[in-house]
């Protein structure tokens, strides 16, 4: 019960820096915090933007990294201007938002998160959904679609998309580095075979500032090559038969633009598939909010249209 109001309170919290970081050219979009529980009982909270208009539509927007909807990335530009043309925007905490992070993140626990959230989204009588995963969300909401082919989702938005953790690691390093980590993954799965599974190990995955600490599980799980971890994009990309949007930023620090290439490239079921770049985006648009608010929404009503005729809201 401790946990369930510290949950709570910190996603009060979060609710009134993410609707108070929106950018000042737009107005703050008014949400609602709301809440589910996953089919294993973890809480999950998110915030509801509903338009001025009855709709049955909604962008689901899944964070990155350890899903935490409350970040340095403004996403109050792309709930008004979604809002405007008529479509919800819910932006959801994952279970690994909390205290411990991603220290002991399963693949697999997403999907029961993903799948809460969307049946929230059609409880709501929102039944025309698109998926929105940034970063690693982009590779949760792949594995989710390539698991379940839920019909209600109608197209996926891949923002500063990841091909996985491990594939995108190697873009960016040397041939020394490549081998220092596959020697540090090698023991980690010595770890995991021995029972060892739970016991943390820390690895500087890039630059001194970001020195990642998980359970040898997790690395395994998540942070493993494309045979031994479900957390990718590229790996499940022939089964994503949905139009597809990929934004990204020209200076994405993190996950460089080859990525976006690449995931591009491997959507070959797709029926209709773009790649729109931001021009000196980051990897959290942090200065370009507006202009990624602009590409996404125009995008998404190109695609699904808009609804702007007034009546009671749903």
């Amino acid at each position: 019960m401790n946990m369930l109001r510290s949950l709570k309170a910190f996603c009060l919290v979060a609710l009134l820096l993410f609707i108070g970081t929106a950018s000042a050219i737009t107005a703050s979009p008014l949400a609602e915090l709301v809440g589910v529980k996953t089919e294993d009982g973890v809480p999950l909270f998110g915030l509801h933007y509903r338009p001025a208009v009855k709709s049955t539509s909604v962008v689901i927007h899944l964070p990155g990294g350890p899903g935490a909807f409350a970040s340095s990335q403004d996403m109050a530009p792309l709930a008004l201007a979604l809002n405007r043309n008529g479509y919800h925007f819910l932006s959801f905490n994952l279970r690994t938002a909390g205290a411990n992070g991603m220290i002991y993140a399963k693949s697999d626990e997403y999907l029961k998160d993903i799948a809460a959230i969307v049946a929230y989204a059609k409880e709501k009588g929102l039944t025309n959904i698109i998926l929105l995963g940034h970063s690693l969300s982009s590779a949760r909401a792949f594995y989710y679609l390539a698991q379940t082919h839920e019909p209600m989702v109608k197209g996926i938005i891949v923002s500063a998309g990841i091909t996985s953790p491990y594939q995108e690691a190697q873009m960016r390093w040397n041939e020394t580095e490549r081998a220092q980590y596959e020697d540090f993954l090698a023991k980690r799965r010595e770890d995991v075979k021995a029972g060892r599974g739970k016991e943390l190990s820390s690895y500087q995955w890039g630059g001194p500032r970001r020195v990642f600490e998980f359970s040898a599980a997790t690395w395994v799980d998540v942070f493993g090559n494309p045979q031994e971890s479900n957390a990718g994009t590229v790996k499940f990309s022939k089964d994503i038969t949905l139009p597809v949007l990929i934004v990204h930023g020209t200076k994405d620090e993190t996950a460089v633009p080859k990525n976006a290439e690449e995931i591009l490239a491997s959507l070959t079921n797709s029926p209709k598939k773009e790649l729109v770049w931001i021009e000196g985006g980051n990897h959290l648009f942090i200065g370009t909010a507006d202009k990624y608010a602009e590409v996404v929404s125009a995008w998404v009503t190109k695609n699904f249209g808009k609804t702007l005729k007034k009546t009671a809201r749903k």
